[in-house]
């Protein structure tokens, strides 16, 4: 964990560094507005930390002031890097091609045209990633089994995840979706992890707004990692008065032949909590002859598990949430969002989730709700 941490802080430290960089070739700035600048820069790289510092220590307003600068800052400096590398890429091209036709060096662009050029682009970008963010679309899976008795009534499932429900982003995003759900009137509702993201007395409300949605099998939930990075207590808490029944390797029939397995995150390993993620133990404890859908906040499919269950719900990776960072995480996660087959039996679906970490802005992976509707295979 800590190495995480550490790679983290030493990556976005670098970003910062090449911003600092690029703005004082192209302006030259002055001492004053230099040191003004680098402090800022500074300050903005553990601006993370500062936050979470504040509101644990109850300063709710300080961090949302600080959030409000820090978390839309990620993004800045993220695409103006990913622009101004793409951009000196350019130059070097030009320069290395000037050596054979000396008329093309008239394309390489100066230090201050270029950051204008980056920046614009940058505010292209932020303006599309907050429209984006806003619009959540509603994703239909539909799944023919012929383990659902034949004439039985279609189930429907909404998946739900990665809400990150916080002091940052609650009420206006949770109204939009309770009026979605009301809309689509699912069966059963599920939440497939990182639905808390803040320390529950501070959104306890929002579980009350949340505990209005009402589906007539049941709302159930796991544990992502954002509920361990807070504290166990407060998610289970938030959970309980919220109506969601938290499955720790456990199942539950929600139909005759229908039954919801789950697990926790295995972030509450590395953060030294009570961590429920063996998911052999509810894998083995279902019917053989039910369809067993498995709750599972990280899109990892084990190959002792294929063939075990029918369909593994996941969320986690918002599709990268930024683009090109699709780029990056595909590494880690090869599923990042859609449906995969692993077998003739086992099917894995990955959520691009509804809400944000960090910059409350996606771009290149809209926020869905997933409605699967499982029905009897025809004929049958």
């Amino acid at each position: 964990m800590l190495w995480v941490v550490a790679f983290f802080f030493f990556s976005y430290g670098m970003l910062h560094a090449y911003l600092f960089l690029k703005m004082q070739l192209a302006f030259r700035l002055p001492r004053p507005v230099l040191v003004a600048t680098a402090i800022f820069l500074m300050l903005m790289v553990f601006a993370i930390i500062l936050i979470r510092l504040l509101e644990r220590h109850d300063h709710v307003l300080g961090a949302r002031w600080l959030g409000m600068v820090a978390y839309p800052w990620i993004a800045v400096v993220f695409w103006f890097c990913v622009l101004g590398l793409a951009l000196d890429t350019w130059n070097l091209l030009i320069r290395i091609l000037g050596r054979l036709v000396p008329r093309a060096r008239g394309c390489v662009l100066a230090a201050r045209p270029a950051f204008y050029v980056v920046a614009a682009g940058v505010a292209i970008a932020v303006a599309a990633g907050v429209a984006e963010a806003n619009r959540i679309s509603v994703r239909e899976i539909s799944i023919q089994t012929p383990r659902l008795p034949a004439h039985t009534p279609p189930i429907r499932l909404a998946q739900i995840s990665d809400l990150h429900l916080s002091i940052h982003r609650g009420p206006r995003l949770l109204d939009r979706v309770i009026g979605m759900l009301n809309e689509i009137r699912p069966d059963v509702i599920v939440s497939t992890g990182d639905l808390v993201d803040s320390e529950f007395r501070h959104i306890a409300p929002l579980a009350d707004i949340l505990a209005e949605v009402r589906a007539p099998l049941g709302k159930y939930a796991v544990l992502g990692n954002h509920e361990h990075y807070w504290g166990e207590p407060g998610a289970l808490a938030f959970h309980q008065r919220a109506g969601f029944r938290l499955l720790r390797e456990q199942t539950v029939h929600i139909a005759p032949t229908v039954v919801l397995a789950g697990v926790d995150d295995r972030a509450g390993r590395y953060t030294h909590q009570n961590c429920f993620d063996d998911e052999s133990k509810p894998l083995d404890a279902a019917p053989r002859d039910a369809f067993l859908i498995l709750l599972k906040h990280q899109p990892l499919v084990r190959e002792a598990s294929i063939d075990r269950f029918d369909l593994q719900l996941s969320g986690h990776v918002h599709d990268g949430q930024l683009f090109p960072f699709q780029l990056v995480i595909r590494v880690l996660y090869p599923y990042l969002c859609g449906t995969y087959c692993f077998s003739p039996r086992s099917i894995l679906n990955v959520s691009r989730g509804i809400g944000t970490w960090g910059p409350p802005m996606r771009l290149g992976a809209r926020p869905e709700i997933c409605v699967i509707t499982l029905s009897p295979t025809a004929g049958r």
